[in-house]
């Protein structure tokens, strides 16, 4: 783990579980760091010695880490991996990415920078745009990503590093990429509009495609099946946008939010994407 402070860094050898969240975790059990990294916050008055010295206590930006909750989701991904460190896989995984702090949260009512799957909406405010997972083994290595805001409403999907200029957006192509990313962020902030009264069938049904997805991908043995597995994928997607919005339209009525601040902040938002 690397963690730095302007020029200055603090490096720790991780063997079994660690997390890092938007604010620094080392303090004294670091085992090496740049030269002057002690000395530096001597000079600067944070601490008196190097018996009391703390790289966290001395670098962090206090109202920083204080507002953007960082120490919050780094306890909490801590303690849900190491509570089932024996049972960890990618769906696993999810589940934490997909977590929310309160049930406002998770019904889309409220934002809250304490959340994993990170809403926007509240006073202090910021929202998740994208979510991977690494899955490592045997040599190899298979990417679960969202490419979209909201892993809570986003299908995660396999991808390869393989040549194939098909499956993937280059250089030249980031118009293509950001209305890709458009596409499915209109759907998801319609979602936050409350403009859908029952989400749970959606993601039942993206249940039923990761867990196919997942299957898949532990079964391809060459680089064309991977390309296959990735094209399945990117079609699921498309049908899960398409049950989404036709979920959305066919909806009887908008549901009412009586926080004000966050409706606010959406129409904000919504008034900046569209523009």
């Amino acid at each position: 783990m690397l963690e730095t402070a302007g020029k200055n860094w603090a490096v720790k050898q991780i063997y079994d579980i660690y997390t890092i969240s938007n604010s620094l975790t080392l303090k004294k059990d670091f085992d090496r760091c740049s030269s002057d990294l002690i000395n530096d916050a001597i000079s600067k008055g944070c601490c008196k010695s190097k018996e009391d010295f703390s790289f966290k206590d001395c670098y962090e930006d206090k109202l920083y880490s204080f507002a953007s909750k960082g120490d919050y989701r780094r306890q909490y991904t801590m303690d849900s991996l190491r509570s089932n460190a024996r049972n960890i896989d990618v769906g696993y995984m999810k589940r934490i990415l997909r977590s929310h702090c309160n049930d406002k949260v998770g019904n889309f009512r409220s934002g809250s920078m304490k959340s994993i799957c990170m809403h926007g909406g509240g006073v202090i405010s910021s929202q998740t745009t994208g979510s991977m997972i690494a899955q490592l083994r045997s040599g190899s290595i298979t990417l679960w990503c969202t490419n979209t805001s909201l892993p809570c409403l986003s299908l995660y999907k396999p991808y390869w590093f393989i040549e194939n200029k098909e499956l993937f957006f280059t250089e030249e192509q980031q118009s293509e990429a950001v209305e890709y990313w458009k596409k499915n962020e209109l759907l998801h902030r319609m979602v936050l509009n409350g403009q859908i009264a029952d989400i749970s069938s959606f993601t039942a049904k993206r249940d039923e495609v990761e867990a196919q997805l997942m299957k898949l991908a532990d079964q391809v043995k060459s680089d064309e099946d991977k390309i296959e597995v990735m094209r399945l994928a990117k079609q699921s997607e498309q049908e899960l946008c398409k049950i989404l919005s036709d979920s959305i339209s066919t909806a009887k009525k908008k549901r009412w939010n009586l926080n004000l601040y966050y409706n606010w902040y959406w129409k904000k938002q919504n008034n900046s994407l569209n523009s």
